[in-house]
């Protein structure tokens, strides 16, 4: 009899231990939001882009187009130094050019990072993946200067013939600040700011804009 007492007080305890436990999460506080005074303070580190080549004429696009064009939205920490390539325009003919090297019409500059996954807003990754991010040649002097260990997200889509490589633009890119918030590595459009969101939050918006 005692026993069985016994018993029965341990799985009482243990189930007030598992609701409380419940309880205490499903009441936890979401992380907050930055505030402006905040993502101020936090410009000088991430700064805001220079704005889009001037020989270019390009649309801006709000915060859900570039999602529906996006395969994901990828967390990734840069490995490495920037690499400079050149393709053909018909594709293949992969050649390592110089940084400021000119390219024939024939061909086509692009500059890539290495990176490794953290992971993505709708799991097209895994966690520790090793990838490159890869853009058009004009457009690096307008990317933010990225270094090994920083950490970014972007909306990327696969290369068409690289497995690995992944193609990004800046216009739709966020750094990541070490407690997990984002600032955008471009001018937002008045109304469709994301910056300041927690990783987490920006990713439930790619998630919602992607329905």
């Amino acid at each position: 009899m005692k026993r069985t007492n016994r018993k029965t007080i341990l799985a009482l305890i243990a189930g007030l231990l598992a609701v409380l436990l419940c309880a205490l999460t499903a009441c936890a506080p979401a992380a907050e939001s930055l505030t402006d005074a905040q993502i101020e303070a936090l410009r000088e580190e991430y700064p805001v882009s220079a704005e889009k080549p001037s020989m270019l004429s390009m649309r801006d696009q709000t915060f859900a187009q570039w999602v529906q064009q996006a395969d994901t939205f990828v967390y990734v920490e840069i490995t490495g130094e920037p690499r400079f390539y050149s393709i053909a325009l018909g594709g293949g003919g992969e050649k390592e050019i110089e940084k400021d090297e000119a390219v024939d019409q024939s061909r086509t500059g692009h500059f890539e990072y290495p990176a490794k996954v953290v992971r993505d807003a709708t799991g097209v990754f895994k966690g520790g993946e090793a990838i490159t991010i890869s853009s058009p040649q004009m457009f690096f002097e307008v990317t933010p200067a990225l270094k090994a260990g920083d950490r970014i997200i972007a909306g990327v889509t696969k290369d068409q013939y690289k497995e690995t490589r992944y193609q990004f633009a800046y216009l739709c890119a966020y750094y990541v600040t070490e407690d997990e918030h984002v600032l955008s590595c471009f001018k937002e459009l008045e109304g469709d700011e994301k910056t300041g969101l927690t990783v987490d939050g920006l990713f439930d918006e790619v998630r919602t804009a992607k329905k």
